[in-house]
């Protein structure tokens, strides 16, 4: 158990999670964000901004959501049905994780409004 913790540790520290400041900001190249995503759902959102959105903070509810949902059914359905029935939550627990990851390697890189639809990238705002 401790080897378990401690792996699942080193791998949280090791995704990144202090972020740079706007100026340096580089475009990332999304894998940091996806890995982060496939751990833990919404957190490769967080890096990528779209908290700062009402749409973004919509999706990512909706992914916790679900994630919170997966872990209830698989411990609901494993508990009582046993294991054929349980992949109902697993799966779950699957897609979310991995609609999450690849969401968030998308999205990467661009302006939080932009990756939602719902604002325009500031260079291609005509400014006369």
């Amino acid at each position: 158990m401790k080897k378990i913790i401690f792996f699942a540790v080193l791998m949280l520290a090791s995704a990144g999670i202090q972020p740079l400041p706007a100026f340096a900001a580089p475009a990332s190249s999304g894998l940091k964000e996806g890995v982060s995503s496939l751990l833990i759902p919404g957190w490769g959102q967080y890096q990528n901004g779209e908290f700062q959105t009402r749409s973004g903070k919509i999706k990512s509810g909706t992914m916790i959501a679900i994630e919170i949902a997966a872990i209830a059914t698989t411990a609901a359905v494993g508990g009582v049905a046993g294991y054929p029935s349980i992949w109902a939550g697993i799966g779950l627990f699957i897609l979310n994780h991995v609609w999450s990851s690849m969401d968030a390697f998308m999205n990467a890189g661009q302006e939080p409004g932009v990756a939602l639809g719902t604002q325009a990238p500031q260079d291609k705002v005509n400014t006369f």
